[in-house]
């Protein structure tokens, strides 16, 4: 069968981020494939998106789909994916709305994907979009020992790199090349975990299911990093990185794995006590020290990395999943204002 038989489908998602997202849907302007529909989703914007999208003009089809609130990155891709689904979708594109792609990034994939007919998903090289030879995500591989993934080329320059098509435990949501006839199979992304985390469990369903997820390196997007997050280490990811670990891991991880992560993360809910440097006298910086550590273990204070830890541990333990609670978001606003 020609490649260019497929019906292809690319569902971007826009959150808050109509800027990011018109500058992925005019790189999609240059894909070389000549059967593929884009599938835009606001998912609740607050910000001028929505009419900045419905007067984007696209130069190829796309729908506009409009969720009225935040579903998450799970929810709000798979109002994109269910939509794909039926308009008859042989293959489906997940692509975050901060990437932009290569010109035969489509015919890279499909051809991939007929040579590799075991394989549920196939993943693009991510390249990082102020570093464009520098690698972002090239596969992963679970690494039970360390209870974490490893990334072998994360941050390599790209010709150092082999050009094969491998096996990978999970592929990066940034663009994840999905067979419509997969996720019909085993579901779509789980909405418990609205953001990070989804598109590991997913591809660990499809293993367990049979299918095999490979990266096919030819196949190139450039990939800005945490633009959902204001940086890596802000409150906001640390809560959903925390809490959906360990969610993750109910699921995916043997017994003794699973327990091994849950008293990781116990031990990470248990703040430090640390005096700061300073000009001030040792008495004052000892005392600001307990004060502060004091007011850590009641859940309050200025210590926002820990108060989302704290928080993700106790809302994992109560199986309360989804969107995160108020606060966490109004943490990361004060963090990320505290280095601006």
């Amino acid at each position: 069968m020609m490649t260019k038989s497929f019906r292809i489908f690319i569902v971007v998602l826009n959150w808050n981020g109509v800027q990011d997202t018109c500058a992925c849907l005019d790189s999609i302007a240059s894909l070389t494939y000549p059967n593929f529909n884009v599938v835009t989703v606001d998912n609740g914007s607050s910000d001028n998106s929505l009419a900045l999208l419905r007067a984007y003009q696209a130069p190829y089809p796309m729908t506009l789909l409009e969720t009225g609130c935040n579903l998450g990155y799970a929810g709000g891709n798979n109002v994109g994916i269910r939509h794909a689904i039926q308009q008859g979708a042989d293959y489906i594109l997940v692509l975050n709305n901060d990437t932009k792609v290569s010109p035969d990034l489509i015919e890279q994939l499909v051809a991939a994907a007929l040579r590799n007919p075991d394989a549920g998903a196939l993943g693009a090289r991510l390249l990082c979009m102020d570093r464009p030879t520098t690698v972002d995500f090239d596969g992963a591989y679970w690494n039970n020992s360390k209870l974490a993934f490893i990334y072998p080329g994360e941050g390599s320059e790209e010709s150092l790199l082999l050009m094969e098509e491998k096996e990978t435990d999970y592929i990066c949501g940034a663009a994840l090349f999905i067979r419509t006839e997969v996720a019909q199979h085993i579901g779509l992304f789980d909405e418990q975990y609205f953001l990070t985390w989804e598109e590991s469990d997913w591809c660990f369903r499809a293993r367990r299911a049979g299918y095999k997820c490979r990266m096919a390196p030819s196949a190139k997007v450039w990939h800005a990093l945490a633009a959902s997050f204001s940086g890596e280490n802000s409150p906001l990811r640390i809560y959903f990185s925390i809490r959906n670990r360990l969610y993750w891991a109910e699921r995916n991880l043997g017994g003794l794995s699973y327990l091994r992560m849950l008293m990781r993360g116990l031990i990470s809910s248990i703040p430090d006590f640390t005096v700061a440097d300073g000009p001030e006298p040792w008495i004052k910086r000892i005392y600001w020290a307990a004060q502060g550590y004091t007011l850590a273990w009641l859940g309050n204070g200025d210590r926002l990395e820990y108060l989302a830890t704290r928080r993700a541990i106790l809302d994992y333990l109560g199986h309360r999943f989804g969107d995160c609670p108020h606060e966490v978001r109004t943490w990361s606003k004060t963090w990320a204002a505290r280095r601006s």
